[in-house]
């Protein structure tokens, strides 16, 4: 996109339109704020305690003051997690 409107001299409605995008989309600039020391601090409680899900972790996280709201659970698809814990194996 912004090779189109440098190299081209292509105006950003048209570069938008060759790609298939609205200009808002090509503007928008996000306001989330940066949660990294949080979702450190979440995979080292869910690494710690394999088997706690993610409304366990909430509580942990709460007790340290960390306020946060319980359906954060995004990161642990970004982890190749499937829950929280992982697979836990049988007990034999």
């Amino acid at each position: 996109m912004s090779w189109a409107m440098t190299e081209k001299g292509y105006s950003q409605r048209r570069a938008c339109g060759l790609v298939g995008i609205a200009p808002k989309t090509f503007r928008y600039v996000s306001t989330r704020p940066d949660d990294g020391e949080l979702r450190n601090r979440l995979k080292t409680l869910a690494d710690e305690r394999r088997r706690f899900g993610y409304r366990r972790l909430h509580i942990l996280l709460r007790r340290e003051g960390v306020g946060v709201n319980h359906s954060r659970r995004g990161p642990w698809r970004q982890w190749g997690r499937v829950s929280p814990g992982g697979a836990v194996p049988p007990i034999p």
